[in-house]
């Protein structure tokens, strides 16, 4: 708002200037016509016309001169006027967006009042819970300083107690656990060589059907699977239970997986696209590639994967598959030889 009253100060200045121009210059166009009245009077007394043509000629250009400054000078009043109409309107809207601005301030000076009471109020509620909670912390010091003497006291005599007794816990501790190491050992054999002798069971009859006479699974459809299972006393429910058992002996044994998802891949491509145990089985079965084969090979050289025994590879492993006994492998089963010969 100061720069703008200067510049309209500064403004009417140059005009009051301009003004008294153009009365100067009036002036010596007043002068200026008076000196041509005299010289045409010369020029009438001395007869020498030409000589007061040329000069009046040179007087008029320069009266024109002056004219056309004259106009110039006008024109420049009225831009000037123009300008300050337009700082006039610019100072009026700018008053006006003041007093908005300050109405603003009002309101938000009132409201930010009444919150501060608010506040107040809130902190006043506050301190006043501060100070009953501070009376209960002192209470429950109180409290916890006593119970705390108590823990001493109780501490002392565990301690006290644990020293006669470690002594004695020692020794049957150790007894104790000897005894439960062992009877640990027995059952968790006898319950292993059971689950293992069920299982390996469970696969000799998948032998059966994978292997009878070379016939290849894939192309056998569901009317001649089913005949083979009825000569072979097995029904479909069992046959199912049968790869059941086979997938958690592919789960729980990892190293006795390689040959046994062979099979069960071979029995599933032989059944229907749309059969549910298909689906199944293909999502859970976790089939084993040659090259995931010779890397477990690498890095697990001296571990047999069929028996899941150390000590021994898989090449050399001697668990029959037929019968479920060691010493000899399913190609030299002499059950299974007994069973074809018959």
């Amino acid at each position: 708002m100061a720069d703008i009253k200067t510049r309209i100060l500064d403004l009417i200045k140059e005009k009051q200037m301009i003004v008294k121009a153009n009365e100067e210059q009036n002036q010596q166009i007043k002068i200026y016509e008076k000196q041509i009245a005299e010289l045409n009077s010369i020029n009438e007394e001395r007869k020498s016309k030409e000589k007061f043509e040329e000069r009046i000629e040179e007087l008029e250009g320069e009266c024109r001169d002056l004219r056309a400054e004259c106009r110039d000078l006008r024109a420049e009043c009225r831009d000037l006027r123009a300008e300050c109409e337009a700082l006039q309107a610019a100072s009026a809207k700018s008053d006006k967006e003041i007093k908005i601005l300050q109405e603003e301030n009002r309101a938000n000076r009132e409201k930010s009042d009444k919150e501060i009471k608010k506040l107040s109020e809130v902190i006043a509620k506050l301190k006043k819970e501060v100070k009953r909670l501070n009376e209960s912390k002192t209470d429950l010091l109180e409290e916890s300083k006593s119970q705390r003497t108590m823990i001493k006291n109780f501490r002392l005599q565990d301690e006290q107690n644990q020293e006669k007794m470690s002594k004695l816990e020692e020794i049957e501790f150790k007894s104790w656990m000897r005894e439960i190491i062992t009877d640990l050992r027995d059952d968790l054999i006898k319950e292993l060589s059971g689950f293992i002798d069920e299982r390996c069971y469970g696969l000799s009859e998948v032998d059966k059907t994978a292997n009878y006479k070379g016939i290849d699974m894939n192309e056998v459809n569901t009317c001649k699977r089913n005949y083979l299972l009825e000569n072979y006393g097995i029904d479909t429910d069992t046959f199912e239970r049968i790869l059941e058992a086979k997938y958690e002996l592919n789960y729980f044994i990892h190293n006795s997986t390689l040959m046994e998802r062979e099979k069960v891949q071979i029995y599933l491509a032989g059944l229907p696209d749309n059969n549910e145990l298909k689906l199944i089985y293909m999502s859970m079965a976790r089939f084993i590639s040659k090259r995931e084969k010779e890397e477990l090979q690498k890095q697990f050289p001296n571990c047999c994967r069929r028996c899941g025994d150390s000590g021994h590879r898989t090449e050399r492993c001697q668990l029959c598959y037929f019968c479920g006994d060691y010493g000899h492998t399913q190609q030299n089963c002499p059950r299974r030889k007994y069973n074809r010969e018959t």
